[in-house]
């Protein structure tokens, strides 16, 4: 096995283990988290409220996730170092919506689910976005491969957990 097939076994290994660590996230949010309704969770968040209405059985909701992680590790499973510019945008995007997506919904999720709920969701979802543009301004900086990866992994977590929690009433 020479140097380049270990680097690619090595950045095989790294993203199974990254789907992994993020459905073993998706799968406790929606056994444990979301009975307790202390923080935010895949469970809640309005795009898993949409699949479970529509009866998708708890296995693709949960493995929806490691899928999605999967799909935006090509490039860094192909030895890319720089961040893909699609994904910035992605995050760009989603960054934006999630942030007018907290604005219009915090009255409803603080009646609603009270103030420890939504300072939670908020707290979470900053340091999350923090994490998330420091790794990429860095990644930009400096291309590396652990960047790149680092990147995709906080975006799909971000995307589970605290981007869009159910904090406001669907018409």
């Amino acid at each position: 096995m020479g140097p380049s097939d270990r680097s690619i076994l090595y950045r095989w290994l790294a993203v199974l283990s990254g789907a992994t660590l993020v459905s073993g996230i998706a799968w406790l949010s929606l056994s444990y988290w979301r009975q307790m309704r202390l923080i935010p969770s895949p469970g809640q968040s309005i795009v898993i409220g949409l699949m479970s209405f529509l009866s998708f059985p708890t296995a693709a909701i949960v493995g929806c996730w490691p899928a999605i992680f999967l799909l935006m590790c090509i490039p860094f499973i192909r030895g890319r170092s720089r961040l893909p510019t699609w994904s910035i945008s992605i995050a760009a995007v989603m960054s934006a919506f999630s942030i007018v997506f907290f604005s219009l919904g915090g009255a409803y999720s603080m009646n609603h689910y009270g103030a420890s709920f939504l300072i939670a969701a908020v707290a979470g979802n900053v340091t999350l976005l923090a994490l998330l543009w420091t790794v990429c301004v860095t990644g930009r900086r400096v291309p590396a491969i652990g960047w790149n990866f680092t990147f995709h992994l906080l975006l799909v977590v971000w995307l589970m957990t605290f981007a869009f929690p159910d904090i406001v009433e669907l018409p």
